[in-house]
């Protein structure tokens, strides 16, 4: 309900807030690190997600989110699937129809991280870099095209 409020101004397309966890992410646990590393998602939600969304332009991270059922339906009533970070992409796609990103620092839900990587994935690295595609480059149905985005 924290997260309602912030509907009533017609312009915001999505609110998140920060992905929180019982259990301490692997580096910390393998590297027995707990007190003296931070998680690696600390710096995400505490400094970029505040200072994003002092500019209108927080990013939709999937869970722990709200979206506003008009906002998806001026993107095609959709999630875009052009990227395997979908939720940054549709926070992209919805700040080009004008609407704003809201960010709540507030803690609301609580999960599991995963608590190893699959030993063959890269799927962090992968997914690093699939944002940095989607803030450079754009298919035909998001807006201008990119030759090199083609998978």
């Amino acid at each position: 309900m924290r997260t309602m409020g912030f509907f009533e101004d017609p312009k915001v397309g999505i609110v998140q807030v920060p992905h929180a966890f019982y259990n301490h992410d692997p580096m910390q646990a393998n590297l027995a690190l707990r007190k003296s590393l931070p998680d690696d998602q600390r710096f995400f939600f505490e400094a970029i997600m505040p200072s994003r969304d002092g500019w209108d332009a927080a990013f939709c991270c999937g869970s722990n989110s709200v979206t506003r059922r008009a906002a998806m339906r001026a993107v095609g009533d959709a999630l875009p699937t052009d990227s395997i970070t979908e939720d940054m992409l549709l926070s992209l796609v919805l700040l080009r129809q004008g609407y704003v990103t809201r960010y709540l620092c507030e803690r609301l839900a609580f999960g599991w991280r995963r608590r190893a990587s699959p030993p063959s994935s890269c799927s962090a690295s992968a997914g690093r870099a699939a944002r940095c595609k989607c803030c450079t480059c754009r298919r035909d149905r998001w807006g201008a095209t990119c030759a090199s985005c083609t998978g």
